[in-house]
């Protein structure tokens, strides 16, 4: 095989050997891992294989040995490693031993030994970022904004989030869960725009990787979370209401856009991210037929605005039902558009298709009420009323036929909505007119609509113009009455068919009533409910006092009375009362609110109350300055005491207030008669507690001893050290305030009963000075004491 050809050139050739001259080129190597691309970590415990590939231009067929490498060191088959000579290289179960660099080497069948190919590095590692997280874009402020890592590898991870220049996100406040899978914002503010974060993922082993960027981006402009009502249809007089929701960055301001000729609503601004205004529009008109927006501006100047919001505004057309008082010939039109006639602008009646006019006996012709007066036989005709409502619509009424006949209906029955066991009355207006007007005698009969007779004593007033049913029964819901009217000609007309409905509803027939009260009086409030089954009335009030029990008699199948009773009454029954009755379904009715208001509450007066006031230190022993005054303080209530206690304290106000007038009257008369004995003595009155001075009667003579006496306490001695200096002589007297019983009594001259009053030798430099007289009435004892009388 020369040089791979099958044929030799002709020619002379020398050395011949038999064999295969095999001329291979140089090896050239390739090392792929089959599971991962090289550098690529790999997890502990994976297995991973590598295949050595050895291009020779003949796909390899030369090779025929093989060698791996890792970091340089050749490879001898294992427990976990096999075919180290081989193409193909397994590594099962890697661990961080395993990790490094791996080459393989080739030998062909010349005996040619490539160079170690290119390595793959294999890294072993045991955490790796499966999911990273992504950018949350387009997120409305106050929001929620989720940054979510995934790991695997171990069997457990520590997980720690940061902004992007690797500061961590602090725990707490707006952020949540920052060392755990998930980050959460809440609410995103303005200043997390554009804000980048990443997690750093830890395995138990220390190995530690960071996921790439995650981006918070808010939404550029603001948003309209709810838009208004699309389209909005309202009869003429409603009111519309049209609501806008908006999200963004804060403060926001809205505005509403309205139609010509409505003046918008001044713009209102409020503080955070949602919002919500709503535009009110009160008895909407043919005005308000049009488009409005809501218009949203966030702080930075950027606005959106709503869906438009169509509002359609329905004017009915008009049916007019007239009616007529024959004997006075009154006709009234009454346009049904749904809102009282508040849509019509203008009125036409017409008699047989002709408009009248006003003038002679006819007045009102455009206006609601037509009015003929003195009814003739040519007034008979067909009478009927125009409307026009403000969108030009014209509508004729059905009619009414004025005839000079005998009897009319006037007016008809009307239905009755009531509770059981009321009254229900149904009423008719009926005339009967002759020739040239006037009137005559009509007859009524009320029946059933069916025709059926009225029987029993609950239907008063059968052959009237009223038909009274008392009490009303739950049987007569849904029924209808008729009544027929004849006229003094023997013609009749029968009236509409009216219906009676029962109430479902309970409800009070009677409520207690506010009233006014004396402290002390007693009081009653009362209610009467109605309603269906069984009924329970409940009182209830805001005084401080707990309410008795209250009587409650159920008088009939649906009525329930009930009584309270307050006595005696005191402060505390002050306040407001009512009630609420509940029927067998539990529907509930409440009564109106009474007020009891108390009055001639009475006072007490108390004698010997102290007002202290400190006038010195505690350091020198001086005693706190005392005020005797009375006080006046609100006795108990009356209730505390019954009826004998109450007049008893009575009583005693009486007294006390006799005594509080005889004592002033005394003290003012003692201070006019008193003369002192010594310039440099005082003699103190206590005006509230009243002093009376008792000396004891000593026939032989000696010094008397004086005794304190006051209201209500016994007489107090004076100590042997007190006025030892002046000792107290026979026929005199001691005064002292009782709030200071240690001081010197003050020397007063006694009096006698037969004698004028001495004059007093006072040592005085003036000698005009006018002495005054002292008139005391002493009376004696049996047991000689003296007493001084007021």
């Amino acid at each position: 095989n020369y040089n791979g050809s099958a044929s030799v050139p002709n020619g002379i050739y020398q050395n011949i050997h038999t064999g295969v001259v095999n001329n291979c080129p140089a090896l050239t190597l390739s090392v792929s891992n089959s599971l991962l691309s090289p550098s690529q970590p790999v997890f502990i415990g994976s297995n991973i294989t590598s295949v050595c590939t050895a291009i020779d231009g003949y796909s390899g067929a030369t090779v025929t040995s093989y060698q791996w490498y890792k970091n340089g060191v050749a490879l001898a088959n294992g427990e976990k490693v096999s075919g180290t000579t081989q193409s193909t290289l397994s590594v099962s179960s890697v661990t961080l031993l395993d990790q490094g660099t791996y080459q393989c080497s080739a030998t062909n069948v010349d005996g040619y030994n490539s160079t170690l190919s290119s390595g793959v590095q294999v890294i072993i590692t045991d955490v790796m970022v499966t999911s990273q997280p992504q950018n949350v874009t387009n997120v409305l402020p106050g929001r929620v904004a989720n940054f979510s890592v995934t790991a695997a590898g171990a069997s457990s991870f520590t997980f720690q989030w940061q902004y992007g220049n690797g500061t961590n996100v602090p725990s707490g406040g707006r952020y949540q869960g920052v060392t755990t899978p998930t980050l959460a914002i809440s609410p995103v503010a303005g200043e997390d725009n554009s804000s980048v974060y990443v997690c750093r993922v830890t395995s138990p082993s220390g190995n530690t990787t960071t996921t790439q960027p995650a981006y918070l981006i808010l939404a550029s402009t603001p948003v309209i979370t709810q838009q208004p009502t699309a389209t909005l249809s309202l009869t003429f007089g409603q009111n519309a209401s049209l609501t806008c929701s908006a999200n963004g960055l804060g403060p926001l301001t809205v505005c509403w856009t309205t139609p010509p000729g409505i003046t918008p609503p001044q713009s209102r601004q409020y503080d955070g991210y949602d919002i919500t205004d709503t535009l009110v529009l009160s008895s909407v008109n043919t005005t308000h037929r049009g488009i409005y927006m809501c218009v949203v501006t966030d702080s930075r100047g950027t606005e959106v605005s709503s869906m438009p919001s169509i509002l359609g505004v329905i004017v009915p057309t008009p049916r007019s039902v007239a009616m007529a008082t024959l004997s006075l010939g009154i006709f009234t039109c009454n346009p049904n558009d749904g809102m009282g006639g508040a849509t019509i602008t203008s009125y036409q009646w017409v008699k047989n298709g002709v408009a009248l006019s006003n003038g002679g006996r006819v007045t009102g012709a455009n206006q609601a009420t037509l009015s003929i007066s003195n009814v003739m036989p040519q007034d008979q005709g067909l009478y009927q009323c125009n409307v026009t409502n403000v969108d030009g619509v014209t509508s004729i009424s059905d009619g009414t036929t004025l005839l000079a006949i005998d009897p009319a209906i006037v007016t008809q029955p009307s239905a009755q909505v009531v509770l059981p066991g009321n009254t229900a009355s149904f009423s008719i207006g009926a005339v009967s007119v002759v020739s040239g007007g006037g009137g005559g005698s009509i007859s009524y009969v009320w029946t059933y609509s069916n025709g059926s007779q009225l029987a029993g004593n609950r239907f008063q007033g059968t052959n009237t113009s009223t038909l009274t049913i008392s009490p009303v029964s739950v049987a007569d819901n849904g029924t209808s009455f008729v009544c027929t009217v004849t006229g003094i000609s023997g013609a009749y007309v029968t009236s509409q068919p009216v219906s009676l409905v029962l109430a479902t509803t309970p409800a009070f027939t009677t409520s207690p009533t506010s009233t006014t009260r004396a402290f002390g009086d007693n009081t009653t409030f009362s209610c009467t409910g109605v309603g269906l089954g069984t009924l329970t009335i409940t009182w209830n009030t805001t005084s401080t006092l707990p309410l008795p029990p209250p009587t409650t008699v159920q008088s009939s199948p649906y009525t329930a009375v009930s009584t309270l009773s307050l006595g005696p009454l005191s402060v505390s029954h002050r306040g407001q009362y009512w009630c609420t009755v509940a029927d067998s379904s539990g529907r509930v009715a409440v009564s109106n609110v009474a007020t009891l208001n108390i009055t001639g509450m009475p006072f007490m007066v108390q004698s010997s109350s102290s007002i202290q006031a400190n006038s010195g230190t505690g350091s020198t022993g001086t005693s706190p300055q005392q005020s005797t005054m009375p006080v006046v303080t609100p006795l108990p209530p009356l209730a505390t005491y019954g009826i004998f206690g109450a007049l008893a304290a009575l009583i005693a106000i009486l007294m006390l207030v006799l005594l509080a007038v005889c004592c002033c009257c005394c003290a003012r008369r003692d201070r006019k008669a008193m003369h002192p004995v010594d310039d440099t003595k005082e003699v103190t009155y206590n005006m509230t507690n009243l002093l009376a001075l008792e000396m004891m009667d000593d026939t032989d003579g000696s010094t008397a001893k004086p005794h304190l006496v006051s209201s209500g306490t016994a007489g107090i001695p004076l100590s042997a050290s007190e006025g030892a200096d002046t000792p107290l002589m026979k026929g005199e007297a001691a005064l002292a305030p009782q709030s200071q019983p240690n001081a010197p009594l003050a020397k007063v001259p006694a009096l006698d009963e037969t004698k004028e009053p001495a004059k007093a030798s006072v040592p005085a430099p003036n000698e005009d000075r006018a002495t005054e007289k002292m008139e005391t009435n002493l009376e004696r004892s049996s047991d000689s004491d003296v007493t001084t009388k007021l």
